[in-house]
């Protein structure tokens, strides 16, 4: 009954529908310094690559501005930093030539300067809106593997691999370029690779998949995973002796201690005993040696052997804090305003935790004009206009400035791509927010300055359908109260369409 208006109403009084008071729950401010969220694709975003895009001007001209409105709405929420993918996420197999879409890295590969240089306007663009990174430099272990015709098991186990080799070089690429940037909070090893530990990998991807894209797949145990992380991590503080090294791994799995034991390729199949309070707390002492801040990510259900989400956060900070590190809470969230969420910010406010980052915010992972939020039931996909009474409870926590004095109003048209060749009806879509005192509200689209359509819910989104040949300039203009923004595309239609130039 009260979904219809949860999205807009200002939080700061009384969540009705839940019968709790924000204030009494999620003390305003008591995150503030520590509360961050993940937008894995941000740098991604910068180098073109993101959603699917192939590098090319034509998505960078999307691509980009998406990242600088998600950098611009995430300040407004008072978010102090943001976790991203530093390496990107594929390829998960070897790439076939030419096609730089299924590899992140291609442009590094091909032309470094050119890369780095997109990153560097990241840097440049966070160090601005004052938001900090924590770059995560193995999202997905496949990546170096695929790269350099190995396995995953090459990269853990072998020190001399080709693909160890070829993550160092970023990496040190990476850190010898930022590690004097302000901008940088601390880095993170791995994304839940703790989770694939001891797993057998290579038979469960054989067995949904086909041979090719298994290609890079390779088992390990938890042993060599320490190893891998003791020996990167010594590498990387030599590096940069300055910030801190994190974990990036997920809560242990309810078996992790006896499935490390007895792991799931092991003659007789994996042991799944539940493991006891003491033994996870093993498992994380284990698995954090010589990191300074061992990472969990708790959602819905997490709860271990300590029968609550908040219970298992509040035994690995005090597990961490035994063994002189500190906790990062790298991913939690819901997709409500459940009492799960509002609990863990509340539990999260009482300085048990170094840092929070809250998953996930404007994430477009498969295409321009379709974020997370409306691809999954229920939304995952943090953002302004969706996400509204979220986002006012974050905003809380965090002690974000929220709205300013002077309203400015953010747009993207996330599709078409400038310079499409339209040839026939075609869907329009833009993505919108305001820093002033009223949220984005609707979306007015033309072609060549005629309205063909307006949009007043999210996602903001009209047909066209091109009549005849030639060459059209598309808009969206977003309004928020008085103040308003638009973002144009050229585009052509027609089989004998002219030519078009990127803006």
């Amino acid at each position: 009954m009260c979904a219809s208006w949860w999205h807009r109403l200002a939080m700061v009084i009384v969540i009705a529908c839940a019968g709790l008071p924000v204030a009494a729950q999620v003390p305003a401010g008591s995150l503030q310094g520590k509360l961050g969220a993940n937008k894995p694709d941000l740098a991604l975003q910068y180098i073109g690559t993101a959603s699917s895009q192939d590098a090319s001007p034509a998505a960078r001209a999307v691509t980009v501005p998406m990242a600088r409105k998600a950098i611009a709405d995430a300040r407004d929420i008072g978010f102090f930093y943001v976790r991203i993918m530093a390496a990107g996420y594929g390829p998960v197999a070897p790439p076939p030539a030419g096609n730089p879409a299924q590899n992140d890295l291609a442009l590094w590969q091909s032309d470094p300067a050119l890369f780095w240089s997109r990153v560097d306007a990241m840097f440049d663009d966070l160090d601005a809106a004052g938001i900090r990174v924590v770059p995560s430099f193995v999202w997905n272990p496949l990546q170096f593997p695929a790269l350099t015709n190995e396995t995953v098991t090459d990269l853990i186990t072998n020190p001399a691999s080709r693909s160890r080799a070829l993550l160092q070089r970023y990496v040190g690429e990476f850190i010898a370029r930022y590690r004097a940037r302000p901008t940088i909070l601390f880095y993170e090893l791995t994304n839940e690779l703790n989770l694939q530990a001891d797993l057998d990998l290579v038979g469960r991807c054989r067995a949904v998949s086909s041979a090719p894209t298994c290609v890079a797949q390779g088992n390990f145990t938890s042993w060599q995973m320490n190893g891998f992380a003791r020996q990167m991590v010594r590498w990387i503080k030599a590096l940069d002796p300055a910030h801190p090294v994190g974990t990036g791994y997920a809560l242990p799995r309810p078996n992790a201690f006896h499935l490390a034991a007895q792991p799931e390729f092991s003659p007789n199949g994996g042991d799944l005993t539940a493991d006891s309070p003491a033994q996870f707390r093993n498992v994380l002492a284990t698995t954090g040696a010589l990191f300074d801040l061992w990472s969990v990510h708790i959602y819905p259900g997490d709860v271990g052997p300590a029968g609550s989400e908040a219970a298992a956060m509040q035994m690995a900070a005090v597990t961490a804090s035994n063994h002189g590190a500190r906790l990062y809470l790298g991913e939690f969230g819901d997709s409500t305003l459940s009492p799960y969420l509002i609990a863990m910010l509340h539990k999260l406010g009482n300085g048990m935790v170094a840092y929070a980052s809250v998953w996930v915010w404007e994430f477009y992972q498969q295409s321009t004009w379709q974020s997370a939020d409306l691809t999954a039931t229920p939304p995952i996909s943090l953002e302004p206009g969706f996400t509204d009474a979220i986002d006012m409870l974050l905003m809380r926590a965090a002690g974000g400035q929220g709205k300013q004095a002077l309203p400015s109003v953010r747009v993207v048209l996330t599709t078409p791509l400038p310079c499409t060749a339209l040839t026939g009806p075609a869907d329009l879509y833009a993505t919108a927010s305001a820093s002033g005192p009223t949220s984005a509200s609707r979306v007015l689209f033309a072609v060549d300055g005629v309205p063909i359509g307006l949009a007043t819910e999210v996602p903001f989104h009209t047909t066209y359908t091109p009549a005849g040949q030639g060459r059209h300039r598309i808009s969206a203009t977003a309004y928020a109260g008085a103040a308003s923004g638009s973002s144009i595309a050229p585009v052509v239609s027609g089989a004998a369409a002219t030519p078009c130039g990127v803006p």
